[in-house]
């Protein structure tokens, strides 16, 4: 069979029901990408486009245009059949397996960009709102950005927004990406990149009592007393009174939390370890909430955008 230029074989999302061996010419496998068409592969004499088509087979992944005067050679879900009907069963059944394979290999595959383009796209956040400081980002632009950084396509960012969004990073609408704590984004990505660099936990992280200790503090500095503009002071004794579990708490256990200027600790020099009304407990309570968030969002992104996207 033979197709002119610009002219289309097939369009994505119909039945795979034939597959094609190119003789001459030049095809283009494209996608659309909102109002664009993207080409994601090109397609010379001697290749072979498509899958077997036999029963469990996806549905075309890209529409196929000729890029000019083309031949091909079309093989049909009948031929197939006829020839692979007279193949021993086991052998039936290893191709079905190698196509449910290679379409299961081609969704891992692009799900692993799009989690590796995951730095990237916090990045273009962070870098739009310190210089513009609009909080509302056109999706557009974030995704021209990703595709020049990471040349992931604009379907695949738009699945990685959701997934961020459900886990309640930014607000996502479709048109823009609206970023409600802007400082929990540029928190998340300094903690990626710093675990990249230095193959290690980064300070942003907490362990369980730090996260229990830090929780107990917010839930008591929300009526605390606020003063030099962004800390809030609470007493030792506001602190116990706020704890939700049986652990009781003493100067001992804040230290780590003390040593990274995470909260502070003023404590009358009687020798004792227990938390009284003459302690001051103050710190950066937005600080504080922006940490617990990161500590919140950063386990479940392992698992949660791998069963997301």
């Amino acid at each position: 069979m033979k197709l002119s230029a610009k002219e289309y074989l097939f369009a994505e999302g119909e039945p795979n029901d034939a597959l094609y061996i190119v003789l001459s010419g030049t095809l283009h496998a494209v996608r659309r990408e909102r109002d664009r068409m993207d080409i994601v592969e090109t397609f010379g004499p001697g290749s072979i486009i498509g899958d077997l088509p036999i029963p469990g087979v996806p549905p075309r992944p890209y529409s196929l245009r000729a890029e000019e005067e083309s031949e091909l050679q079309k093989i049909t879900r009948e031929e197939t059949e006829e020839n692979v009907i007279g193949m021993p069963r086991w052998f039936r059944c290893l191709l079905r397996n190698l196509m449910e394979r290679r379409s299961r290999l081609e969704r891992r595959t692009r799900r692993y960009f799009s989690i590796h383009a995951l730095p990237a796209l916090l990045s273009v956040l962070d870098h739009f709102v310190r210089t513009s400081g609009n909080n509302d980002i056109p999706f557009e632009t974030v995704a021209e950005k990703l595709y020049a950084l990471n040349g992931i396509r604009l379907n695949d960012t738009e699945k990685l927004c959701e997934a961020l969004a459900s886990l309640g990073l930014f607000e996502y609408t479709g048109t823009s990406v609206r970023l409600t704590k802007p400082t929990v984004v540029s928190m998340l990505y300094e903690t990626i990149r710093f675990r990249a660099l230095k193959k290690e936990l980064p300070p942003q992280l907490l362990n369980a009592a730090e996260q229990l200790m830090l929780s107990q503090f917010a839930h008591a500095a929300a009526h605390g007393q606020i003063f030099e503009e962004h800390f809030t002071e609470i007493t030792g004794e506001d602190f116990l009174k706020a704890a939700e579990s049986r652990i009781k708490f003493t100067h001992k256990h804040l230290a780590r939390l003390i040593e990274r200027k995470i909260i502070y600790l003023e404590s009358p020099k009687n020798g004792s370890e227990s938390f009284t009304a003459n302690d001051r407990i103050y710190g950066d309570l937005e600080y504080i909430h922006d940490l617990l968030e990161l500590n919140r969002i950063y386990p479940e992104l392992d698992h949660g955008l791998a069963n997301l996207l």
